[in-house]
Formats: structure tokens, C-alpha cells, sequence
């Protein structure tokens, strides 16, 4: 997989990529349509092995999600993947069923 484009983006919306500012203070944007995620909520980010740990999967089942496009919303910086909490839970709750039934309609 190749790098994405994205820009560096101060807490006030100035734009830092050119800037020799750390990208710690600002917003990292990525241009595949995420949302912003605000890097001042380091406290909150996950990485794999934490982000399995937390929902009850493995490692290798959130690799394959992150694969399909089918799992929660991730980051990558560097080599390394994070998953926000709230991103790990919203991911959850759209994934709630009342029955079987209801999960097959959703599956076709």
C-alpha cells in the first residue's frame, strides 16, 4: 500500500505541512474521507494488540477487517496502527442486532 496525501492542520485551521512545526500540536486530516483526528487525544488511541484486547478479537481478524474495509475506523502513523476508542465503539454499535433475522437483512 502506498502513503496517502494528508495535511497538517493547527487547532485554529492554519495549515502547518509546510511549517517546521510538530504535528503533535495540530490535527492530522487524511484525504480518503476520515474525519479529523485531533492528536491532542493521544490518551485515547489504541493500538492493535489494545484495540483487540478491547472488542475480544485478534489481532489478525482486525488486519483482515482493516483489509475488506469492513472494520472500525484506524489510523496508521508510521508503521504502527492506532484505533480510537470512540471510533472502536461506534463500530460496535452499528454492528447491534435485536435478532438473527435482522443481522441476515443486513448482510445481503
Amino acid at each position: 500500500m502506498g502513503h496517502f496525501p494528508m495535511e497538517i492542520y493547527a487547532p485554529n485551521g492554519s495549515n502547518l505541512s509546510g511549517n517546521q512545526q510538530s504535528p503533535l500540536a495540530g490535527v492530522v486530516r487524511l484525504f480518503r474521507g476520515d474525519a479529523a483526528m485531533n492528536t491532542n487525544a493521544v490518551s485515547s488511541l489504541l493500538d492493535a494488540q489494545k484495540a483487540a484486547d478491547w472488542t475480544g478479537l485478534s489481532t489478525s481478524t482486525l488486519a483482515k477487517l482493516r483489509l475488506s474495509g469492513d472494520g472500525p475506523t484506524y489510523a496508521k502513523l508510521g508503521r504502527r496502527v492506532v484505533y480510537r476508542l470512540h471510533d472502536l465503539e461506534t463500530w460496535i454499535e452499528a454492528h447491534r442486532f435485536k435478532s438473527t433475522s435482522e443481522y441476515a437483512a443486513k448482510r445481503v
